[in-house]
């Protein structure tokens, strides 16, 4: 099996590879067959982790925490049963502009069918964002988003109950 090669930089868009030929190859392609996906396992799916997790960040913000991509997920889920109808691209596609009103073709075009990275830098600060966390409460507000997206709850501290 060939060696990982985290080509990650939080300071610039980037993408996993486990294939020397993963950069030249779109990720929808990467997942086309058993043999692709295994030797682009880290694109398939880590790859399809981080484009659902800007998606989810890019749709909360663009809305103002009104819609997620959660209501996009229910909404497949109850229209394409996974035992009777799979979804296909350009289904979610429209179901995301159905459940959030956003259009997000050009998205699909250029980071899951085409060859772009995926834009992660220009929605997540991880740096800020954690330093924000540990060290500027103040500040959380800037990264509420993110924190949702991430599973990040935050409790005031007076709302936390002493210890019995």
């Amino acid at each position: 099996m060939p060696a990982i090669m985290p080509l990650v930089s939080l300071s610039k868009p980037s993408r996993w590879a486990i294939s020397p030929y993963t950069m030249s190859l779109p990720m929808r392609e990467a997942g086309s067959t058993n043999k692709l996906k295994f030797d682009n396992y880290f694109l398939v799916y880590h790859g399809g982790w981080v484009a659902a997790m800007v998606l989810d960040h890019d749709i909360r913000t663009r809305t103002a925490n009104r819609y997620s991509l959660n209501d996009a997920m229910r909404m497949l889920y109850q229209h394409y049963p996974r035992n009777k109808k799979l979804y296909r691209s350009e289904d979610i596609v429209t179901v995301l502009k159905a459940t959030s009103g956003l259009d997000y073709q050009l998205f699909f075009k250029r980071y899951i069918d085409g060859m772009e990275p995926l834009p992660v830098a220009g929605h997540f600060d991880l740096g800020k964002a954690l330093w924000d966390f540990e060290f500027n409460p103040a500040k959380h507000y800037q990264h509420a988003n993110l924190y949702q997206v991430l599973g990040i709850t935050i409790v005031k501290a007076d709302q936390v109950s002493p210890p019995a």
